[in-house]
């Protein structure tokens, strides 16, 4: 069972596969590539809070965000460097919200994110009026975009490394374990000594860190800012 939805995925890839020849055109995997490492460095944050016990409901809502300010910056004539940093610091700045909210107040997180997170797609609405932005042009994150190792979007390769690491850290060193045990018995590691609400606060950093990068990746990706992200999210740029 612990392989069963790894096994499920090549099941429907194989059948798929049969079924449409077109689905494994080269074309069509490198898109499914590109959409899929987005969205799992989006996911990369959460799932170290899920994993600590917490959790984070307004992370799509920081990268539409982030996307938006992306956008707007370059729609308005700015560089990349400067709109991708702007976006950056969007979700730095939510990142940082929750993480006081959470971490220091000690509040509930699911209350406060759902909170942020209405916040954050309010804000990205408010930006282009209710619509997207298209963008005639995507910088040096287009290219990045673009660049292939083999046949694989670096993209993916960078993705598949920054969880690989996770890995690592979460299984193999003693943050990790504190990261679970956290869950198990939070109560048992602040006797123990363990800076937990420091933790939490980089966690939560660190969930707005990698959504609002992944909202710049986004604008680049589709050539566009698009509000509504987060209901549903769609990836298919």
């Amino acid at each position: 069972m612990r392989y069963a939805f790894f096994i499920l995925v090549a099941a429907v890839f194989v059948a798929f596969a049969i079924l449409r020849p077109t689905f494994v055109t080269p074309g069509n995997i490198h898109g499914m590539l590109m959409s899929a490492s987005i969205a799992g460095l989006m996911f990369l944050g959460l799932t170290w809070l899920i994993a600590a016990g917490e959790i984070d409901v307004s992370f799509m809502s920081v990268a539409a965000l982030s996307n938006m300010v992306t956008a707007a910056l370059v729609q308005a004539g700015q560089g990349w460097a400067l709109a991708s940093l702007g976006g950056l610091g969007a979700g730095v700045a939510f990142g940082l919200v929750n993480a006081s909210l959470v971490a220091g107040l000690r509040l509930p997180a699911l209350v406060i994110t759902i909170a942020t997170g209405a916040l954050a797609a309010s804000i990205a609405a408010a930006i282009g009026l209710g619509t997207s932005i298209a963008l005639n042009n995507t910088g040096f994150v287009g290219q990045m975009l673009g660049l292939r190792v083999g046949v694989l979007p670096l993209i993916a390769v960078i993705v598949a490394a920054l969880y690989a690491a996770s890995w690592f850290v979460q299984e193999r060193l003693t943050f990790g374990h504190y990261i679970y045990a956290m869950e198990q018995n939070r109560a048992a590691v602040v006797e123990a000594g363990v800076p937990v609400n420091r933790m939490l606060f980089m966690l939560f950093v660190l969930s707005g860190v990698v959504s609002s990068l992944a909202g710049v990746l986004l604008a680049a990706n589709l050539s566009s800012g698009q509000p509504y992200l987060a209901r549903p999210i769609s990836l298919t740029g």
